[in-house]
């Protein structure tokens, strides 16, 4: 499933906030699944799981509880793996930065059901 916004989308959020592409998010996670050792090639499942997860809320915004344990177990996955060296760290640390703009399609009226309808 591609994760796209059309123009309509890009308007209604233009100036307000921005979406990380979970679609890219999730391609460069899948890069560490081949490495040679055990320890990075798990963590592609388990961000990607995370990242599928949050795929998963459609409809209406998930209740603070919901966000809030969401939110929990993906920090954890990224804190983990942000002290690491490499590429891995380094993409850790962009997911950490980036925690707060992977869920805006939450926020706002027809959240990602109306992108996974493209």
């Amino acid at each position: 499933m591609e994760v796209l916004t059309s123009a309509p989308d890009h308007e209604k959020w233009a100036g307000k906030a921005r979406q990380s592409c979970l679609a890219h998010l999730m391609r460069r996670a899948k890069k560490f699944e081949e490495d040679p050792l055990p320890e990075i090639a798990q963590s592609d499942r388990w961000i990607r799981s995370e990242l599928r997860r949050l795929i998963q809320i459609t409809g209406s915004p998930p209740t603070n509880g919901q966000h809030a344990a969401w939110r929990g177990r993906f920090m954890q996955c990224v804190r983990k793996y942000s002290g690491f060296g490499g590429e891995l760290g380094a993409y850790a640390r962009h997911l950490q930065r980036e925690a707060d703009f992977i869920v805006t399609f939450l926020k706002y009226e027809g959240g990602l059901s109306d992108l996974q309808r493209r």
